[in-house]
């Protein structure tokens, strides 16, 4: 009984001790969302294998900034990393967006075995980008289709062309893409002010995943979603270099790893939740457009948008090399092995 008691002490005390480390990691996911317990879980599997000698602290809910200035903030050292989306990770390496130009990737909501097959492959190459420009690309933490919602109908190209469509502010992706599809307003805001330029109408259509629609409120100012996702949006945990450089080695390797166990519940959290959040989209009356006319339009006119960044934003032998593994992850997804 006494040693119990001592051993019990002694984990209490070791568990209620100051951390020597502290990562402070930023995202915009709203507090409270499955999403955002994953990602808290990151900081739970950190303490437990560091033994509390590393702590990861969240702010989350965008308290400082979208994704680009969060990056900017790490840059400066008032954070040291964080789980962003393609607009913030592509602040660090431009490269990061060709693998969100529109139906680069095959996949569904419930489907994603093609892009995870293409990320898991292109990782190596993303790091040695990312570490580059002084930070750490831990793992990708994938995030699904992106989908247009929007206060008006549409039905035709000619529709799509006269809405306003919000852009995100510092995110050379979006630019390229409406313009792909001649679209005649694009707003330039952050992603902070997107809902109050919905509410007073400065812009009447969004581009966002099913969860980004929800939890940032802008499905309530908005009627009707495209029922089918124009591109494939990716996240990623990043670190910056010199803030995981203060922490020894053996517990970095710790670090590290607690990140990307995570990855699995990550997945099954959001593989679930953004098919079931599109359901619930539908069933709270949102609108969707399903016209296979348009989307094979809206195909057709981006469908080179990928081409036409080439050599601006990444080099040739760029494109080829996540091309060919983009095939390749294609081609055994379709092959005598796949697994329907």
């Amino acid at each position: 009984m006494g040693l119990a008691l001592v051993v019990s002490a002694s984990v209490s005390s070791a568990q209620t001790s100051a951390p020597k480390y502290i990562l402070k990691l930023g995202a915009v996911t709203p507090p409270g969302t499955s999403q955002a317990r994953v990602e808290q879980r990151i900081a739970d599997r950190i303490d437990e294998a560091t033994q509390g000698e590393v702590k990861a602290v969240w702010y989350f809910g965008a308290i400082l900034g979208d994704d680009i200035e969060m990056v900017r903030k790490a840059r400066l050292g008032q954070l040291d990393g964080g789980g962003w989306v393609e607009s913030g990770l592509s602040e660090i390496a431009r490269e990061v967006m060709l693998l969100g130009t529109p139906f680069f990737f095959n996949f569904t909501l419930n489907d994603y075995s093609e892009a995870l097959c293409t990320l898991d492959g292109s990782l190596p190459s993303y790091q040695r980008l990312f570490e580059r420009k002084g930070f750490v690309l831990v793992d990708w933490f994938p995030l699904g289709g992106l989908f247009f919602m929007s206060k008006q109908p549409f039905q035709s190209l000619k529709d799509v062309e006269n809405l306003k469509f919000w852009s995100w502010s510092g995110y050379p992706m979006f630019q390229p893409i409406f313009d792909a599809l001649g679209v005649k307003n694009q707003v330039s805001l952050s992603l902070t002010e997107v809902l109050p330029a919905l509410q007073t109408g400065m812009i009447d259509a969004t581009v966002a995943i099913p969860f980004g629609f929800v939890s940032l409120q802008w499905y309530t100012e908005q009627r009707y979603i495209l029922d089918f996702p124009i591109s494939f949006l990716n996240a990623a945990v990043v670190l910056k270099k010199s803030s995981l450089e203060k922490i020894p080695p053996p517990l970095q390797e710790k670090v590290l790893q607690a990140i990307r166990e995570t990855r699995k519940e990550w997945l099954e959290v959001d593989m679930e939740g953004n098919g079931k959040i599109f359901q619930a989209l539908l069933d709270y009356g949102i609108q969707p457009i399903r016209n296979p006319e348009l989307m094979e339009q809206v195909k057709k006119r981006t469908e080179g948008v990928a081409k036409g960044m080439t050599g601006k934003y990444w080099s040739q032998e760029f494109y080829d090399q996540m091309v060919g593994l983009r095939d390749q992850c294609r081609a055994l997804r379709s092959g005598p092995e796949a697994v329907e």
